[in-house]
């Protein structure tokens, strides 16, 4: 089945769009260290009374044939401890080295594509994608080392934004807005790839009109970044024509979308409520 979660998050285009799945364990693209000014922790509010950290385990540094530097792979293990269901987070882990030296990676998630892809017909129940209250959620992010080849010696997390079910968020104003640009940037996304099916779909010659609007995709996309995903998944309606799969696509791509509504954050300024 196709891999609706990675063409989801890459339409929205989120700081940690996830490109894997395996295990439950959602991947995501290297995090940045940030050094800490004269080995000072940085001062960042904690939400772990909502949103429980329960282990940070690091794996083997690992250099990136992409960019410079090292990396190390963070698996973080948290539970909701908060009353209702947690849809996005974001933490701030500061990695303190043998000097005493520290430098801190961001990690943010959102939760709703696996969440809106779990109420659509059709597709089997995805395992560890959602954060309802006492639930256990994992996550294994590449993060970069300040020091090359350096193996922290501690692992320090903080929770710093919370967007949940019923679409109030708390903590950081900033994250947050990212979380709702995302979201009404995924609806526009979705939508129009609907469209343009529907469009393909009504035309005289469905193969012709799909080619065109492949055509016009490429075209944009030369223009506009982050609308590889929407292509490729416009191609993959054009091989699939006729399929029971082309069926099941066309489906869940709807039913998404009315799910995916639910999710979206107010506008103006992003509302931060206490739970």
């Amino acid at each position: 089945m196709i891999n609706r979660l990675a063409y989801l998050c890459a339409l929205a285009c989120l700081v940690l769009p996830n490109v894997g799945r395996a295990q439950g364990t959602q991947s995501a693209a290297p995090a940045a260290a940030a050094p800490a000014q004269a080995g000072l922790l940085p001062q960042v509010p904690d939400l772990s009374s909502y949103l429980a950290i329960d282990s940070v385990s690091p794996g083997s540094i690992e250099a990136s044939p992409d960019s410079p530097g090292t990396y190390l792979p963070l698996t973080v293990e948290m539970h909701n401890v908060a009353a209702k269901a947690i849809t996005a987070y974001r933490m701030v882990i500061t990695l303190q080295y043998p000097d005493g030296s520290s430098s801190t990676a961001a990690l943010m998630e959102d939760c709703s594509y696996t969440i809106a892809e779990m109420k659509t017909p059709g597709v089997l129940p995805i395992p560890n994608s959602t954060l309802n209250p006492a639930e256990t959620h994992v996550i294994t992010q590449r993060v970069r080392l300040a020091q090359d080849w350096q193996m922290p010696v501690r692992f320090t997390p903080a929770v710093t934004m919370l967007v949940f079910g019923d679409r109030t968020g708390i903590g950081d104003p900033k994250a947050i807005a990212m979380v709702g640009g995302a979201r009404r940037q995924m609806r526009r996304e979705l939508a129009a790839l609907i469209a343009q099916v529907n469009d393909a779909e009504s035309a005289p010659d469905p193969g012709r009109r799909y080619a065109e609007l492949m055509s016009a995709a490429r075209s944009d996309g030369v223009r506009h970044a982050g609308l590889g995903a929407s292509l490729t998944r416009l191609e993959l309606f054009s091989k699939l024509r006729g399929t029971p799969q082309f069926a099941l696509m066309r489906r869940v791509d709807a039913a998404t979308l009315v799910a995916f509504e639910d999710s979206l954050l107010p506008t103006g300024d992003e509302r931060q409520e206490k739970q």
